[in-house]
This record gives structure tokens, C-alpha cells and sequence, in this order.
């Protein structure tokens, strides 16, 4: 068993370490017990903790972890800045019912990122998303705004991480 404490990248305030946990994704060997990469990072919030939860679980590695996982985090965050989770390569936010159930379970820090990217650009929220974003709900009461808004959640904060990771995005 590996040393759980072993820190192997440093970046910032991020700390990556290697631990144990169960996968949901059956590609990896015959255990669903895998060596991750696990992101740890003093004043954590849920939502970055889900964020880092599916980027890892998106992730492959090879024996020594460092270089392979580091290269594929990003690779997978430029694609995500790319095509985002409108282009299903999140498999957790391609439901409804997922993407429901993930803006209501963060939907206060969600709310927070959208102030701040509003005060920030000026724009207003018809104007940051364009057509997609459902002007008869204002409050984001229905489906389609919240689905809209876990998706903005999810994207910037794998973005905001990424640029903690020191990578150039």
C-alpha cells in the first residue's frame, strides 16, 4: 500500500496526495479501488470538492502518477473550457436530474461565482448567456436556467482551479 502522505506536486495553495478511493469509472484494473491524485486545499468549498471529485474520476494515471495525471487535468480542463458541459463530456451533468440536483446542492456558491462574474464584466445575466438563458425566469426557478447555471458553476470552477494549478488556460 502506498504512503498516503507522500505530497507529489506542489502548485499554490494545492497540495496533491495520493490516496485510496472507490472509482465509479470500471476502466481501471480489476479493483474499483484505484490510486488517485487527490487535491486538498486549505478553505475548500463543496463545490470545488465535487469539481476535483469528477476531474479525477475523468483522469487516468500510469504507475508513477505525477506526469500522466498532471498532463491528462490538463488536457481535460482546456477541453472543457473548449466545449464545456453542454458537449456531455461532464457524464455527471448530462441529466436534468443531475444537473438539478448539483445547482441545488451548491447553488449559494453558484449564485456567488455569477455575482462576481457580473460586478467583474458589467454584463448582465441575459447578456452573459445569450439566448440560452431563459428571460421569463428571472429567479432561475425552472429547469433550464438551473441546468444553465450548474454548468457556469462546474465550468468556472474547473477553470479557477486549473489557474491555481498553475496551468495556462
Amino acid at each position: 500500500m502506498p504512503n498516503n502522505n507522500k505530497t507529489i506536486i506542489k502548485g499554490g495553495n494545492i497540495r496533491y496526495k495520493k490516496v485510496e478511493i472507490q472509482s465509479a469509472n470500471k476502466d481501471f484494473a480489476d479493483s474499483d479501488k484505484i490510486e488517485v491524485i487527490s487535491l486538498k486545499r486549505l478553505g475548500t468549498t463543496p463545490l470545488k470538492e465535487d469539481v476535483i471529485r469528477i476531474m479525477l474520476d475523468h483522469s487516468y494515471f500510469d504507475e508513477d502518477g505525477e506526469s500522466v495525471l498532471t498532463k491528462n487535468i490538463k488536457m481535460w480542463l482546456k477541453d472543457l473550457n473548449e466545449n464545456g458541459c453542454v458537449s456531455g463530456m461532464i457524464s455527471e451533468l448530462v441529466y436534468y436530474s443531475d444537473t438539478l440536483a448539483f445547482y441545488d446542492k451548491h447553488k449559494d456558491e453558484i449564485n456567488e461565482i455569477l455575482k462576481v462574474h457580473m460586478e467583474d464584466s458589467g454584463l448582465s445575466i441575459g447578456e452573459m448567456f445569450g439566448d440560452k438563458w431563459d428571460d421569463t425566469d428571472p429567479l432561475a426557478l425552472d429547469t433550464l436556467n438551473q441546468n444553465l447555471l450548474a454548468w457556469f458553476g462546474f465550468e468556472e470552477t474547473a477553470h479557477n482551479l486549473g489557474l491555481e494549478m498553475g496551468f495556462n488556460l
